[in-house]
């Protein structure tokens, strides 16, 4: 078939061509090798490095911390040379890997936002609202302008970038109920008509067979009776649900972990925030950990912590 195929012709690039076992050894020379020579940077090249390295592993980014904490001296060096969309990408970078820390909004994300939040393209935008949310930002004149941009738009929005602005509507309809949206979705209207979530990447577990196992693991481990793969508003996968009670589980295989760490990666707690916004109780559970809990107390462990989510909603 086609797909063995390109397996094998990517079995070969790896270990013929490359003499590497995986990808991640082409990403650890790649960045061994980056890190030796950064005094020949030059503050392009700073820039494709560092957001290159965010969108490895389809999107779920790749390296160690300590490349994007070695490269941030000459981002900040360089960052009055570049442009929105460069620096968006860069913020983004390093939200994604819960590096953008208090100090380097202030110095970075707040001055930028406050002078070009306004002239952003969508393009920018979906980036910046990844960034609010991941820094749990509820300044309400941010959020202002936010909303400003995008219901000023002189075209409607793009399909590719919907995903994390409708996500960030549903944060700013939770911190400020009584603003009018009517703008935003109106630009958004056509994005939502053609939106499909089970047709987002964003959607899909990478590691489908570990995922599969996790399901299956969970599911042998309950008397209760879940549902899975829900749709919730076409916006999130919740894997299991109790959909009566808006009771739901977020499971996490090694995919949703930042590489290089055992830190969760921060969409998955937005996803998990803006849910528990709209009055869903969720139960994160990561496969190794739930793994080193001893098989016998597997379920009764995990129906305790769901019986006390459905008592919260039944109070």
């Amino acid at each position: 078939s086609t797909q063995s195929r390109s397996s094998a012709a990517s079995d070969v690039y790896k270990r013929q061509i490359l003499r590497l076992d995986d990808y991640p050894d082409l990403i650890f020379r790649l960045e061994k090798t980056i890190l030796s020579r950064l005094n020949e940077l030059d503050a392009y090249s700073v820039y494709q490095f560092v957001y290159s390295f965010s969108k490895f592993n389809l999107g779920y980014s790749g390296g160690s911390q300590n490349f994007y904490e070695q490269m941030l001296t000459l981002v900040q060096k360089n960052w009055g040379g570049y442009n929105n969309a460069e620096k968006s990408r860069l913020l983004y970078a390093y939200a994604s890997r819960k590096l953008l820390n208090e100090k380097l909004q202030k110095d970075l994300l707040n001055p930028w936002l406050s002078q070009e939040m306004q002239h952003l393209n969508y393009a920018e935008i979906a980036n910046v609202a990844w960034i609010l949310l991941i820094t749990n930002c509820q300044d309400k004149e941010t959020w202002k302008q936010f909303v400003f941009n995008l219901s000023h738009q002189e075209q409607i929005c793009p399909l590719i970038f919907y995903y994390p602005i409708k996500t960030a509507r549903y944060w700013i309809e939770h911190l400020y109920p009584k603003w009018n949206l009517n703008y935003y979705k109106d630009n958004c209207f056509q994005a939502e008509r053609y939106f499909n979530l089970m047709n987002q990447k964003i959607a899909d577990k990478v590691n489908q067979q570990q995922y599969i196992s996790f399901l299956r693991l969970i599911l042998s481990n309950t008397k209760l009776k879940f549902l899975a793969d829900c749709d919730f508003e076409n916006i999130f996968k919740i894997d299991l649900a109790i959909n009566t009670h808006k009771v739901g589980i977020l499971t996490l295989t090694d995919k949703d972990l930042i590489s290089g760490t055992q830190l969760v990666r921060p969409h998955v707690e937005v996803k998990q925030k803006v849910l528990e916004t709209c009055g869903w109780g969720m139960i994160t559970l990561q496969y190794r950990q739930f793994l080193e809990i001893p098989a016998n107390q597997r379920g009764p462990w995990l129906d305790e912590q769901v019986e006390k989510l459905l008592k919260k909603g039944e109070a």
